[in-house]
């Protein structure tokens, strides 16, 4: 039986982060969550995650510096950004650092899903795709 997928699922809203975490771990992924991306970036350096699911609106550092502090600690990280505001600039700065793609809120699960699953076997989205999640 293959391992889990491990999702490091990070956002300031407590009852989004326990319900994601809680909807994700019924689908048999191993999540472990973060509330900030000071704290996003330390467990990713202590943790093996496949898949970092992130906002962007973060307390302290802002999700895409952490999500550049991930990538400076594993260039192949796969991270999925998620946002409820149009930042069009920092979302596009993103998707070409390397960013798999930016969902955007309120979140499809079933888009959510599918897009984790890609994500962990490094199947990129066009920018058409990511456009549309």
């Amino acid at each position: 039986m293959p391992e889990p997928i491990r999702i490091l699922v990070v956002d300031d809203n407590e009852d989004l982060l326990d319900t994601f975490s809680q909807i994700l771990k019924r689908k048999g992924f191993d999540v472990e969550t973060a509330a900030d991306g000071s704290t996003a970036v330390d467990r990713y350096l202590h943790g093996d995650f496949n898949v970092t699911l992130m906002d962007i609106v973060l307390p302290g550092i802002n999700g895409v510096e952490a999500f550049r502090r991930i990538r400076e600690i594993d260039p192949g990280a796969s991270v999925i950004l998620m946002t409820g505001y149009s930042d069009e600039d920092l979302m596009q700065q993103a998707i070409n650092e390397g960013a798999c793609c930016v969902l955007h809120k309120p979140i499809r699960i079933d888009k959510m899903i599918d897009t984790i699953k890609r994500a962990s076997l490094s199947l990129p989205l066009s920018r058409k795709e990511s456009a549309l999640v």
